[in-house]
């Protein structure tokens, strides 16, 4: 969990996060967990790990937990497919991060229960007496397949998983009762050593308490709903290329390792100055979103659908600004008859608005 950086808060706690992010190498707790509680043969991803092979709990040989555990694996997609909408485009191990999220999204539906379509407490022993269908991880796993799906980290097709999942969760946990509606069915805790002991045993698991309407259920249910009911919006980007202007708006700050970046109105940024919502809108709709470094031409607008261009620099923003020179203005307003001539235009000026 705590490799998803929720940096929205101010932009000084952004540029530090993404500063770190710049320089870092793989976040190490999803990597870790990967190489070492991921079985091999199976492909599942076992609750816990321990590197000194001491606990009570872990093999000898391998230093896992005895079992599968549904929220365990359920916090761990929901980090990997979070985190990618904070690690840098650019991050030269970004593409490692989208490899362990397929290899995680294979093995969420090899664990699917496939009559109902949602997950057991103990996912891979939905047979094993006392075992049940858990809300949490349901939700949990249906959220980390309905928003990779949608943002084209995973293949397409497990959209039908994340729906049948959260049909499946509608049905088994969500219950009308008095005026209202309750979440069932989520475990109040699972966890592996302390005091007293916990021996990661299938008995232990199922000796912890099903509670109602959890806040660690309710909240993964909210965004699970969201992000399903995004499934259903209408693709009209697909296809389409929306071009952010970083020539004439090319502000530049320091990051606390010196390192100079762009930082105003560009993709990502949550900050005030910041044009990550409005990335994620067009994204949502299916268009692909893009950068131009360099003055407009003929050639760089060629495949654009839309090309933003937001406070150009004066002197006191940057000590060599762009301006805009004729030759630019015709450029563009080329552009603009050439794509509103083909259509394109028209679909992307209600994405604007």
């Amino acid at each position: 969990m705590a490799s998803i950086w929720r940096s929205r808060s101010t932009h000084s706690m952004r540029n530090f996060f993404m500063t770190i992010l710049r320089s870092m190498t793989l976040p190490a707790s999803l990597f870790l967990m990967e190489k070492n509680a991921r079985d091999l043969q199976t492909g599942y991803l076992y609750h816990g790990y321990d590197e000194s092979r001491e606990q009570q709990w872990a093999d000898k040989t391998t230093g896992r937990s005895p079992h599968v555990w549904g929220r365990a694996i359920g916090w761990y997609g929901m980090a990997l497919v979070d985190v990618l909408d904070y690690f840098p485009a650019e991050h030269p191990q970004r593409a490692e991060l989208i490899n362990i999220l397929n290899r995680f999204a294979e093995m969420a539906v090899k664990l699917q229960d496939k009559k109902s379509g949602v997950w057991y407490d103990i996912p891979n022993l939905p047979q094993q007496k006392g075992n049940y269908k858990e809300a949490s991880a349901s939700c949990m796993l249906v959220y980390t397949l309905a928003k990779a799906s949608r943002l084209g980290y995973i293949d397409a097709g497990y959209k039908k998983a994340a729906k049948t999942g959260f049909k499946g969760i509608q049905k088994e946990f969500l219950k009308l009762e008095n005026g209202q509606l309750n979440l069932h069915g989520t475990v109040s805790v699972s966890g592996l050593g302390g005091k007293p002991y916990r021996d990661g045993s299938f008995e232990y698991y199922m000796s912890e308490p099903v509670i109602v309407n959890d806040p660690k259920g309710l909240g993964a249910a909210i965004l699970c709903a969201a992000e399903v009911e995004k499934l259903d919006i209408p693709q009209t980007g697909i296809g389409k290329r929306v071009v952010l202007d970083r020539y004439y708006n090319s502000e530049k700050e320091k990051d606390i390792t010196g390192r100079e970046y762009l930082w105003h109105y560009v993709w990502g940024g949550w900050s005030h100055p910041g044009f990550g919502l409005v990335q994620q809108s067009f994204e949502r709709l299916g268009a692909t979103v893009d950068n131009l470094d360099v003055e407009p031409t003929a050639a760089n607008l060629a495949n654009a659908s839309v090309y933003i261009i937001v406070d150009p620099d004066h002197v006191k923003d940057n000590p060599r600004p762009n301006y805009m020179t004729p030759e630019n203005a015709d450029v563009i307003a080329d552009w603009v008859k050439e794509v509103a001539y083909c259509g394109c235009w028209q679909t992307t000026a209600q994405t604007v608005n």
